[in-house]
């Protein structure tokens, strides 16, 4: 298959490694010009893409759940954050009411998300 960048080109903006409890060593890259989430596996010391996530708005920050197969990312022009299941890597639902978030953080304990609202600079708290 055609691969998910040319070479050259800076289209990704953050990125994210699974947490070390994952199931499997994954590596989310948001692409925000192309409104996707790439995956790719990083096992054996390698770096090789599995999925693409479409249908996420301009995603920017992202972040793993902590003790559950999930991760978090904030999508800047629909004010809300995406909810992925990392072991079937697919999107499972979503969290509205934020102003442009751009960056995102799980607390340790996995009770809360901490989310940057770019829109009020302010940041938004959330039990999950």
């Amino acid at each position: 298959g055609a691969a998910p960048y040319r070479k050259g080109q800076v289209l990704h903006s953050v990125f994210a490694a699974a947490p070390y409890n994952a199931n499997s060593e994954r590596l989310y890259v948001s692409v925000s010009t192309a409104n996707r989430v790439d995956i790719y596996d990083t096992s054996n010391e390698g770096l090789n893409f599995i999925n693409i996530l479409t249908g996420i708005n301009n995603p920017r920050g992202i972040a793993f759940h902590p003790t559950q197969p999930l991760a978090y990312v904030a999508e800047l022009n629909n004010n809300r954050v995406s909810v992925i299941d990392t072991i079937n890597e697919t999107l499972v639902g979503t969290i509205n009411g934020f102003a442009q978030p751009d960056g995102l953080a799980c607390t340790p304990d996995g009770k809360t998300l901490l989310v940057c609202n770019s829109g009020t600079n302010t940041v938004t708290v959330v039990s999950i």
